[in-house]
């Protein structure tokens, strides 16, 4: 363990994370046939990824701010460093499901869904509005946006594949390993939380 480590709980989940790297490469997508899909699953799925393919970089952007905040932590430095790093393997790697799935129409409407589409809208804007908030609050928001907006999209692919097991390998093996990044990132959000009094 290096020298500088105080906290073992917040260095292990750094290790935990490092252990469970992939990358987007590995996600094999030749076998998935989007179009297989009930027209109706289909509108569904390509609502959840117009906002995965565009929600990682939102919080991409804010992880610098996290890492001002704590920069007398390397534990935190650590696994934040390797946060954003993995946040932009689920970005291409949503991307990759995008550009597969959609016709070029809808792959434009997905990428510009901040923008155009309603709901996606709704969650980027409450999101954008705590961008200058305290560390407290941009620390229980960003928690929100990872656990809750996240595990409802999540959700949504983990039913599809309960339905329609064999028609999207690729992209049920991705949700897999995103959603297990994702809830570690909740825990050391919670965690920190617990460490500097959030919840008093």
């Amino acid at each position: 363990m290096l020298r500088q480590v105080s906290n073992p709980e917040l260095w292990g989940m750094y290790k935990a994370h490092q252990n469970s790297y992939w990358s987007a490469e590995e996600i094999d997508l030749h076998l998935d046939n989007f179009q297989k899909l009930p027209q109706g699953v289909r509108k569904w799925m390509t609502l959840v990824l117009s906002w995965f393919a565009n929600a990682d970089v939102l919080v991409m952007a804010n992880i610098p701010n996290f890492m001002n905040d704590l920069s007398g932590s390397i534990e935190s430095q650590a696994f934040l460093g390797f946060q954003q790093m993995i946040e932009m393997i689920h970005t291409e790697t949503y991307q990759a499901l995008v550009e597969k799935y959609l016709n070029e129409t809808e792959i434009n409407e997905a990428y510009n869904s901040l923008h155009s589409i309603p709901t996606i809208k709704a969650k980027s804007d409450w999101l954008k509005q705590y961008e200058n908030a305290s560390f407290k609050d941009r620390l229980v928001v960003w928690a929100c946006c990872e656990l809750i907006m996240f595990s409802a999209s999540f959700c949504t692919i983990f039913y599809i594949k309960a339905h329609h097991a064999n028609i999207l390998p690729g992209c049920f093996q991705a949700n897999e390993f995103i959603s297990r990044d994702e809830a570690l990132h909740c825990k050391f959000a919670c965690l920190l939380s617990k460490l500097h009094g959030v919840s008093k």
